[in-house]
C-alpha cells in the first residue's frame, strides 16, 4: 500500500511542479516584463525595500539556497550592467 501512496504522491508533484510552471509562464508573459522572470522580479521588489539584504539573508527569506540566489543576483548584475 506504501508503494501505491507514493506512487500518487509522486504523480501529484509532478502536477503541481507542471502547474507552478505555467503559472510562471503566464505571470511573465502578462505583467509585460521581457527578460525578467517572477523570481527575479521578487527578488528586485525586496531588495528595493530593503536594500542591506545579503545573498544569506535573502535566500533565507526565499526559502531557497544560497548559490540559487547568487545565481539570480549574478544574472540580474549582468543584465543591468
Amino acid at each position: 500500500m506504501a508503494d501505491g501512496i507514493d506512487d500518487e504522491l509522486e504523480e501529484l508533484l509532478g502536477e503541481v511542479m507542471a502547474i507552478a510552471a505555467r503559472l510562471r509562464r503566464s505571470v511573465d508573459v502578462g505583467r509585460g516584463s521581457p527578460g525578467l522572470s517572477l523570481p527575479a522580479r521578487t527578488a528586485l521588489k525586496w531588495l528595493q525595500g530593503h536594500s542591506s539584504l545579503t545573498v544569506p539573508q535573502l535566500a533565507r527569506h526565499r526559502g531557497t539556497s544560497r548559490q540559487n540566489i547568487q545565481v539570480l543576483v549574478d544574472r540580474l548584475e549582468g543584465d543591468f550592467n
